[in-house]
């Protein structure tokens, strides 16, 4: 299949009708298949009206081309659109679907009229009035859609550096049916394309929330491996989430930018891996310990002797267990040490030296001495408790992947995506898979540390100037200013709070980038709520009916106290449960005054022009701020007590929409949610491996599709447990095959899982065990060879035998040709040779 010249503007897909959607796109494929196949332009400019737009517009020029009566799509040539890359410019460009008049349309429905009401009239000159009325209608139908082409085409915008824009080559525009083909599927700006065509190792790719860094990553790594199809690349996340979204954009992209051939050769190249699956895997341990065992299982029980007793009562009081465990995950436990000596990995328990965590300047943890002291006592009361329990956390895995060494060197390339995430001893790990320790290619926001780490993007630039990596800032490092996610307003506020980091900490070259630009045309509304506790719980009680909402707050003990007393499990999240949830409208309860004193501080350095002493604390709230603004696609509330409208002001760099009560027009909250909207609304936590939650949300809801969805959830409960088994019965019981199969290659069960392998297809079992370079039929399948499964593998090994036969065959005698031809030559040669002679 040759692969075809089409982009559209995002804004052409939101202009689409519903109904008879498939029907239009199909009509457009048409024309855009035979726009490029056809030799005369004019054949198809006939048959499909294709008509330049005769009006003052502020394009270069906008066409238009009739896909049925009353409907229209304007598009451009790529040749008029500036800044379109030299190969694309016979490219057509679809801007929007324009449609006539509904007036008109509703009286050509009703023109299907029966005149006998007409006395005089015979049945003839009845059907002849019919139509007349008919024809006119049409005439006036198509005078409509000309009139709106023409007015639409007026006021059309575009430009390629500032729209959204996605490319249909080796797709069809009919997929634009089902959207989850088209993520990642984006015409690459400027400032991407030079991201992708940097040939330097290491590169680090920062960027904003919603700037693309997760699509640019896979879009270097396609060309990456389209030079060298051999290459094994490991691509890291640390949520399952991410690497789901991450695996599923390389399949979109693949199947657009590559041909059938190349995709094939590509095949295997990479493997996908949530950084705790990976842990799992080669770290010796099934379970992993993490926060809500830690919090329910060791640290309330710790928490509640350690306030009973006098040296530490002060120091722990008022400890949050979140914070602990962060101050555990990221610096006892996962720190690498000031010079990346990795001290972790040479003690007994895996943890720093209790007079090197003593020593550790401020900027490392936020604590004082007491403090520490009780903290790292805490900590060793913890490693006590895994080891009891024989239990295993993140980094204790990570310490034994290291110690190995069995996996070291595997791969060729790694991607570790959103590395803020990550401990610092987990990086460590990752950068031991590759040969060439220089080769990763690494993403993230350093603004978005909410998760329990300390990451520091100068800590790994430290990291590669220790260990003598080739490293040049304005070559290996780039930083995406461009923010496709979110409202205008909402970037605007972004980019105060970030000048306002900048003026509280100075501005750090290695973390703080230029101010984003916003894609979206949605502008967003700011209101804040600074009223009575008792307004504020109406506005709260509002949001929670509703499936377009997401409630953050600072704190763990405020999350558990707000969904006691809403009765709402679903729609209350913490500002680290809210990273990788977005939806259209956030509200922000207390965030500010949780933590009062310290914005306090910080608003009265900003005041006075002071340069505070940085500490993760401080820079902390800025990054809650700017995490909770990124979830919105469209409105941010923030409720508070206490707080001022001017000191709003100054940590906004606006005046927000500001209400003492609340009501439900002026805070935008009218719209009803629907059935359907609550079920996307669970399905939306699923995907965010929110597991708890969306059982929640859709044991709420009665729709046949429900029990089908709490066992898939319950089957990913189980898989992110490292009970296998259990999740791939669960899994194949509801027939998600793939995901069934994925898990028994876990176990040992090879029937069950060249069954499930079976169910995909054909096609996925000769390339997931035939294919493989290490097959051994007598190894692999002879044991497993049994019942109907064994007729099915024979033919499929026979069959797959028989062509690599016929290949090779066809391979041989295509050699023998050239050689014969070859020889030919030489003769020729020769004789020429004696004739000169």
């Amino acid at each position: 299949m040759k692969a075809q010249k089409l982009l559209m503007d995002i804004r052409f897909e939101r202009s689409l009708p519903d109904q008879n959607k498939e029907a239009v796109l199909n009509k457009i494929g048409q024309f855009v298949w035979e726009w490029h196949t056809t030799k005369d332009k004019n054949q198809v400019g006939n048959k499909y009206s294709v008509k330049k737009i005769k009006t003052t517009t502020k394009l270069a020029a906008v066409w238009k081309f009739k896909v049925s009566a009353g409907n229209r799509v304007l598009f451009m040539k790529g040749k008029d659109v500036e800044g379109l890359e030299e190969q694309d410019q016979d490219a057509l460009v679809l801007l929007e679907f324009c449609t006539h008049d509904k007036q008109i349309l509703t009286a050509r429905e009703k023109a299907q009229v029966n005149l006998e009401g007409y006395l005089g009239e015979s049945e003839q000159d009845r059907q002849s009035s019919n139509d007349v009325l008919r024809h006119q209608l049409e005439e006036l139908l198509e005078q409509s859609v000309e009139q709106v082409a023409r007015r639409h085409a007026e006021r059309l915008e575009y430009n390629l550096a500032t729209s959204i824009t996605r490319p249909f080559k080796y797709m069809n525009i009919e997929d634009l049916v089902n959207l989850d083909k088209l993520q990642g599927i984006f015409y690459l700006n400027a400032e991407q394309r030079r991201c992708v065509n940097q040939p330097f190792a290491p590169f680090l790719l920062f960027g904003s929330a919603g700037s693309g860094k997760t699509t640019i990553g896979v879009y270097k790594l396609i060309q990456l491996l389209t030079g060298d199809p051999n290459l094994k690349v490991g691509y890291f996340t640390y949520s399952a989430q991410l690497s789901d979204t991450a695996k599923k954009i390389y399949a979109n992209v693949k199947r657009n930018e590559l041909s059938e051939e190349e995709r094939r050769l590509q095949e295997g190249s990479i493997d996908f891996y949530p950084i705790k699956m990976y842990l799992r895997q080669y770290g010796g341990a099934r379970k992993i310990v993490e926060y809500e065992q830690f919090h329910q299982e060791f640290y309330r029980e710790a928490y509640a002797n350690y306030m009973q007793t006098p040296k530490y009562k002060k120091a722990c009081k008022g400890k949050e267990a979140y914070d602990v465990w962060k101050e555990i995950r990221g610096i006892l436990k996962g720190f690498g040490g000031i010079n990346w000596d990795l001290e972790v990995l040479k003690t007994s328990n895996g943890m720093l030296l209790e007079e090197v965590y003593i020593k550790l300047d401020a900027k490392y943890s936020p604590y004082n001495l007491e403090e520490r002291q009780f903290l790292y006592k805490l900590a060793c009361d913890y490693c006590e408790w895994l080891k009891r329990g024989n239990l295993y956390d993140e980094n204790d895995l990570a310490r034994a992947v290291l110690k190995s060494g069995t996996q070291f060197a595997c791969y060729d390339w790694i991607v570790i995506d959103e590395v803020q995430d990550l401990s610092e001893l987990e990086f460590y790990m990752l950068l031991n898979l590759v040969k060439s320790p220089e080769n990763f290619l690494m993403s993230g926001d350093y603004h978005q540390t909410i998760t329990p780490t300390y990451f520091d993007t100068r800590r790994i630039v430290n990291f590669l100037e220790r260990h003598k990596l080739r490293y040049k800032e304005d070559e290996n490092q780039v930083f995406l200013c461009t923010n496709y996610r979110n409202p205008q307003k909402m970037v605007e506020v972004g980019n105060h709070i970030a000048h306002l980091r900048q003026a509280v900490f100075g501005k750090d070259k290695r973390n703080d980038k230029d101010y984003e630009r916003a894609m979206q045309k949605t502008v967003g509304k700011l209101f804040t709520l600074r009223g009575s506790r008792q307004e504020q719980l109406k506005l709260l009680e509002e949001a929670v009916q509703k499936a377009y909402t997401y409630i953050v707050v600072a704190t763990e003990s405020e999350k558990v106290d707000l969904q006691k007393r809403l009765k709402d499990y679903t729609h209350i999240f913490t500002i680290s449960e809210i990273k990788g949830l977005e939806n259209r409208y956030i509200i922000g309860y207390n965030l500010i005054s949780s933590y009062q004193k310290k914005w306090e501080t910080l608003c009265e350095s900003i005041q006075r022009g002071i340069v505070v002493e940085e500490s993760h604390l401080y820079r902390y709230l800025f990054n809650m701020l700017y995490v909770a603004l990124t979830r919105t696609q469209e409105n941010l509330c923030l409720m508070d007590e206490g707080i001022p409208l001017e000191q709003y002001e100054t940590l906004l760099g606006c005046t927000p929409q500001d209400y003492d009560t609340f009501d439900v027009a002026a805070f935008d909250l009218l719209e009803v949610s629907t059935l359907l909207d609550f079920f996307q609304a669970a399905l939306k936590l699923e995907a965010a491996g929110k597991y708890d939650r969306a059982i929640v949300a859709y044991q709420k809801l009665s729709l046949p599709q429900v029990p089908h969805r709490i066992a898939l959830c319950e089957a990913k409960q189980y898989e992110e447990a490292g009970e296998y088994e259990v999740a791939a019965k669960l899994y194949q019981q509801e027939e998600d095959y793939e995901k069934a199969a994925a898990c028994y290659d876990y176990t040992p069960h090879r029937y069950a899982y060249y069954t499930c392998l079976l169910a995909q297809g054909e096609d996925v079992f000769v390339d997931k065990v035939i294919r493989r370079a290490d097959f051994n039929y007598t190894r692999d399948l002879a044991p497993y060879c049994k019942g109907p499964l064994k007729i099915k593998i024979e033919s499929l090994c026979i069959r797959y035998g028989y062509q690599q036969l016929v290949g090779q065959e066809e391979k041989m005698m295509g050699q023998q040709l050239i050689l014969l031809e070859l020889q030919e030559t030489l003769s020729r040669l020769e004789e020429a040779i004696r004739a000169e002679g």
